[in-house]
């Protein structure tokens, strides 16, 4: 292999993800297409939670010193202001959104990464790649027109919306885009408010924003109503009658940096890995720029693989640890998408109704301390979590998957114990012990400052080392067990007592030889008793995906991870299973077109245990 691994695309996603490994002492090779750094302004907004990331990459504090900080946020509807939102309080130590233009951040992270001895290699093209179980094989397109032919035992595609890692392959990027088309612009203003708050200004589907910029700057975006879009580039009048049309009066535009038109997408992808390969940033996912979430959910999908990844290289995890990349991920791609584009939805109202109700009735709803924090938290990407598969949580008790208050860690790229002090006095030969008054249980704190777990100490005893005089590390087998992903159950409790009564019964019988179904036998987590159910399962490759329709919660799917492994009955064969991992996928692509059409539609389940097949047992 020439390189442990190759990412494609150095953008904030993928020079994360070079960071992100190269500190671990990983060998890795990063290259992009353009000659150059971007120089455009592109995405602008860092988020409190990108901004604790950066931390453990020494970066923050450099950030902070460029950026500007912006902690109010309002927004006017007809003129009459119906939000004000302020970042201050925020449980983190960066309670504001940080302005800072994607070129800056993007020269923070390469020299970061070139302190590890690592470059970006630019002007080189992937062409073609070709994945199996040792490594990827591809070929790259130089700027010069020489053609390299190389191997890596993995490859992140981070490189953009139209992502060649994606079309190559073959990974479908399902949504659509919205009517209304966009204009955005980096000008000088005379501007008669504050100029550290993001002020935004709707008006009967026309929309306006003022996101305040370093060394005095705006960036304004404005949105058209189908059919009312100017052809041709972005002149100055127009920028001007849009500021007319909603901002105060004396706003007046002095000087036009940059302007350019868009069109929002809302996409992702169907799935996020194939075999070695997988996809991070806006090659996964796009999204409105409402909220600005694009850039901070790409450094974050980094943050998510990369420590995973570097444990799999360095023979600290096994590869399945890789699936919790997806399964953690993909739900909040999902509330994302789905939150931006109801965001956007909001923000283009045109119905009489609607807006009154939005200038009317919403400044009453809005000062409310409940829907403040949620807002909050949403818009500064505190509330992300891994604990249940919707991607986030509001609520105050913490539960593995949640992101760990802020805290000192005693070390950026490893776990942190933190543990009751009748339980650290126990073991004298930790580094270091610091007492924290009201410790309820010990935790377990992921490299990217998510709880991996939280219980008592003989909960969890069987997840952690303790070499003497080298502090705690958690076993990787005991690790993938702990990812495991925990899924709301997507049919009612009582529906899956109901078949299990009946259902069950008869369909047992007829699941071992049907088509598209079979048997999965199991035994119970503590009676040890053997039971058979029977679902929906097909063959993909070397096993079996199955359908969770009432949720990766079921007893029976807890006793298949318990165990690592049960039989499976299908079409007359009888095969023992193992490796069994849970995968979200919305869109069910596994299935054939009848079962998925059910579980998109009807039944809205989607989550799916993939089992590899271990041997055959016998014919039944």
């Amino acid at each position: 292999m020439n390189s442990d691994v190759l990412v494609v695309g150095a953008g904030p996603t993928g020079l994360t993800m070079a960071v992100e490994l190269a500190r671990r002492g990983v060998d890795v090779r990063i290259i992009d297409a353009a000659p150059a750094p971007t120089t455009e302004t592109r995405a602008l907004g860092v988020q409190p939670r990108t901004l604790e990331l950066f931390e453990r990459l020494d970066l923050a504090e450099a950030a902070v010193a460029e950026g500007m900080k912006v902690t109010d946020f309002k927004v006017f509807s007809e003129g009459k202001q119906f939000l004000h939102l302020d970042l201050e309080g925020l449980d983190s130590p960066y309670p504001y959104l940080l302005m800072l233009q994607q070129p800056r951040v993007e020269a923070l992270l390469n020299a970061r990464l070139e302190s590890f001895g690592v470059t970006v290699e630019r002007a080189i093209e992937l062409a073609t790649l070709r994945h199996d179980s040792d490594g990827v094989a591809v070929e790259l397109r130089h700027g010069d027109g020489t053609v390299e032919h190389t191997r890596t035992s993995w490859l992140i595609g981070c490189d953009g919306a139209h992502s060649t890692v994606r079309h190559q392959l073959g990974v479908p990027f399902v949504g659509a885009a919205f009517e209304e088309n966009f204009a955005v612009a980096d000008v000088e203003m005379d501007w008669p408010l504050p100029h550290n708050v993001f002020h935004a200004f709707l008006n009967r589907g026309n929309f306006a924003a003022y996101f305040p910029m370093p060394g005095g700057l705006h960036r304004l975006t404005i949105a058209y109503r189908p059919g009312q879009t100017p052809t041709g580039d972005v002149t100055d009048q127009e920028l001007q009658a849009a500021v007319d049309r909603g901002a105060p009066p004396g706003a007046r535009i002095t000087a036009v940096h940059y302007a350019g038109r868009f069109q929002i997408n809302q996409r992702k992808v169907a799935r996020h890995s194939v075999g070695r390969v997988f996809l991070a940033g806006d090659a996964a996912h796009v999204h409105s720029v409402v909220g600005g979430q694009g850039m901070n959910t790409g450094i974050q999908d980094a943050f998510n693989l990369g420590w995973k990844l570097a444990a799999v290289v360095n023979g600290h995890a096994e590869p399945p640890l890789l699936d919790s990349y997806a399964e953690e991920r993909a739900p909040v791609t999902h509330r994302l998408v789905k939150g931006t584009r109801r965001a956007t939805r909001t923000t283009l109202l045109r119905n009489p109704i609607a807006t009154a109700m939005r200038r009317h009735i919403a400044p009453h709803i809005t000062p409310r301390p409940r829907f403040q924090r949620v807002l909050r938290r949403a818009l500064t990407q505190l509330d992300v979590s891994y604990r249940d598969g919707t991607g986030g949580s509001n609520d105050d008790r913490l539960a593995v998957g949640d992101r760990y208050p802020d805290i000192g860690l005693l070390h950026p790229t490893k776990y942190t114990w933190l543990t009751p002090a009748t339980e650290a006095a126990r073991h004298p030969d930790l580094v270091a012990v610091r007492h924290v008054d009201d410790g309820a249980a010990p935790t377990l704190v992921r490299p990217d400052g998510y709880i991996a777990a939280l219980g008592n100490d003989t909960a969890l005893a069987s997840t952690s080392k303790r070499p003497s005089g080298k502090g705690i590390s958690c076993g990787p087998s005991s690790l993938i067990r702990l990812l495991r992903r925990r899924f709301t159950m997507p049919a009612p409790r009582w529906v899956a007592r109901a078949n299990k009564k009946v259902l069950n019964r008869v369909t047992k019988f007829i699941a071992p030889w049907a088509p598209g179904w079979a048997v999965v036998i199991h035994r119970g987590r503590k009676s040890q008793r053997v039971y058979r159910t029977p679902l929906w399962a097909f063959r993909r490759q070397d096993g079996f995906v199955i359908a969770l329709t009432y949720g990766s919660q079921a007893d029976w799917v807890r006793n298949v991870l318990a165990a690592d492994g049960c039989e499976l009955e299908t079409r007359r064969r009888r095969y023992q299973v193992g490796s069994p991992r849970v995968y979200y996928d919305e869109d069910a692509a596994d299935m054939p077109a009848f079962i998925r059409f059910m579980l998109r539609n009807v039944i809205k389940a989607p989550e799916f245990l993939r089992v590899d097949v271990v041997r055959e047992l016998s014919a039944v």
